[in-house]
């Protein structure tokens, strides 16, 4: 018999061993939960500072290079480099200029303006306020993130797109960009914060896995006080010495003083019915003149 050997193409190989060690953020569970919770936990760190109301609402994570400094939507937006002691490389943060506007109203508690929002040119005393809201962002990221890896993020100053890209150096990463949109009332303003997808990949597996689902303690107080109602609810109890069927032709030759016939004796063990069901058998007794 003749031996038959198979053979890969060498760049068929190299590319499922690529493809393989890809991540894709819609193939990591974990990865859901967490910016789910970072969502939630970001909403409330940011209202302990400011007094009016607003909503940020968690968009979606994508894997992708770094800004291309010719994009005129990119030069348009805020931007400033994401420092951590943890990256190899610099990172950054990406905003629509519309969220300086947002911020601030937020903050102050005054309405947004939609001109404003549109066309304002973030002043020193603008970005300390954007400065404080992106705070808010990187705390509860180390937060939620704490399980997966121990790490603390800073934001350096804003800079120009082609500043940034100068930054990033010649051969920046790739990154999972976590794309959020605050938005308030009518005026809603995206912002993007990049983690290196080198400081991901060792944590593939913990990423990969399905989400514990918190345990569910029992409440003693309410557990005791539905026993305590139910305990006091009034329920009807009746013995039943004896069901008999008994024909229509016989009940019309009834006549006063007429003997029923009963199939049970007073040593037989007679039903209980608790709201009319049946729940316990009991003997006939004595009390004095009445039987009970």
């Amino acid at each position: 018999m003749s031996e038959v050997a198979f053979q890969s193409d060498p760049a068929e190989l190299r590319a499922r061993l690529k493809s393989a060690n890809e991540l894709d953020p819609a193939r990591l569970p974990r990865l859901s939960h967490l910016c789910d919770a970072w969502t939630e936990e970001m909403a409330a760190r940011v209202k302990e500072l400011t007094t009016g109301s607003f909503e940020i609402v968690y968009q979606q994570c994508d894997v992708e290079p770094a800004p291309d400094p010719e994009d005129e939507a990119v030069a348009a937006m805020l931007i400033a480099p994401l420092l951590s002691n943890r990256f190899t490389k610099p990172s950054f943060v990406l905003a629509d200029r519309k969220l300086v506007e947002l911020v601030l109203a937020t903050f102050l508690g005054c309405p947004p303006s939609p001109e404003l929002a549109q066309s304002r040119t973030p002043s020193a005393f603008d970005q300390h306020f954007v400065r404080l809201f992106f705070a808010k962002v990187m705390e509860t990221a180390s937060k939620v993130f704490q399980p997966m890896a121990s790490f603390d993020l800073s934001l350096g100053s804003f800079v120009s797109a082609a500043e940034l890209a100068e930054t990033l150096g010649e051969e920046p990463e790739t990154y999972f960009l976590f794309r959020f949109e605050m938005a308030v009332g009518d005026i809603t303003a995206p912002f993007s914060l990049a983690l290196p997808k080198s400081f991901l990949s060792p944590h593939r597996r913990f990423l990969s896995g399905t989400p514990e689902r918190p345990g569910i303690d029992s409440d003693e107080a309410w557990k005791k006080g539905i026993e305590a109602s139910f305990a006091q609810s009034d329920l009807k109890i009746q013995a039943v010495l004896c069901k008999k069927k008994i024909p229509l032709s016989q009940v019309a030759r009834f006549k006063v003083g007429a003997t029923i016939e009963l199939d049970v004796g007073l040593t037989s063990l007679i039903p209980l019915e608790c709201e009319d069901r049946p729940m316990f058998r009991a003997k006939v007794g004595r009390s004095r003149d009445s039987y009970v």
